[in-house]
């Protein structure tokens, strides 16, 4: 399942960017095309706790943590609106296939959340060139999804991530689901969240790493399931395991190169 946390400083943006949207829809209420423009045809939202390597409050983690989840969606048939995507327009949509484009947040990582961390300094979040799809041959029951993140700056970081969701009914208001996805970054990214330079290796005690490429970050599974208690909302329970790749595998980071994660999140459609 496509990952529900993000940095506060997107949080932030979000809320800043809803709430000028807002205003400006509010002042040109007379013109039709602001209308259609900045009114969502859909909205739904998800909370509750996720425990994974990404994590709305505390950034990235080396070691999965148990923490607070969130995310908003809107959408219209012009663009789309979430903590998840960011800020962005269609570039195809249909019945069973969305392909998106927008301005999103990649997380930065922070020594004082996760021990692993010590002594390595943080290293800041940044806006990012995102794009998107999900693909729904059988809807409800096979999901499969992809995205990829590129930061602006001249060393950017890149981040893609390809998945699969299958779900099937048990009883009218319960459905079991699993999912698998795949996690992948360039080589400045693995090296600033993963590598151990020699500056590093000095103040933290640890022996250095450098990874001289990108590739594979790690995969993830989850077994679940969705209990629906009405056409608007539903509870979302999983269980699964988070495994790094054998190369990142190898960082004096990580302790524990396979990890345990859960989820126990609401959905609520807020459509009228």
């Amino acid at each position: 399942m496509k990952t529900l946390m993000v940095g506060r400083d997107w949080v932030l943006a979000l809320m800043l960017g809803l709430l000028s949207l807002s205003a400006f829809s509010q002042n040109n209420a007379s013109l039709s095309w602001s209308q259609e423009w900045f009114t969502p045809s859909s909205k739904d939202m998800t909370i509750g706790w996720s425990q994974s390597n990404l994590s709305l409050t505390n950034g990235v983690l080396i070691e999965t943590q148990l923490l607070p989840s969130f995310n908003f969606n809107a959408e219209n048939k012009t663009g789309f609106l979430s903590v998840q995507n960011g800020a962005g327009l269609w570039l195809y949509k249909s019945e069973g296939l969305k392909v998106g484009a927008s301005v999103n947040y990649m997380l930065g990582r922070f020594e004082r959340f996760d021990r692993r961390y010590t002594a390595l300094g943080d290293v800041s979040g940044a806006f990012d060139a995102y794009a998107w799809a999900e693909w729904q041959p059988i809807k409800e029951a096979v999901t499969a999804y992809a995205n990829y993140a590129r930061t602006m700056d001249t060393t950017y970081r890149s981040y893609a991530q390809i998945g699969l969701t299958l779900g099937l009914p048990i009883t009218n208001a319960v459905n079991a689901f699993a999912d698998v996805n795949f996690n992948y970054a360039n080589q400045t990214y693995l090296q600033k969240y993963y590598g151990v330079d020699a500056h590093q290796s000095t103040v933290s005690a640890r022996i250095p790493f450098a990874l001289s490429r990108g590739g594979l970050v790690n995969g993830a599974s989850l077994l679940g399931l969705d209990v629906v208690f009405s056409k608007k909302a539903d509870l979302l329970l999983g269980a699964g395991a988070l495994k790094y790749s054998k190369e990142l595998s190898l960082s004096p980071l990580i302790a524990k190169d396979q990890q345990k994660t859960l989820l126990v999140v609401w959905s609520q459609k807020l459509n009228d």
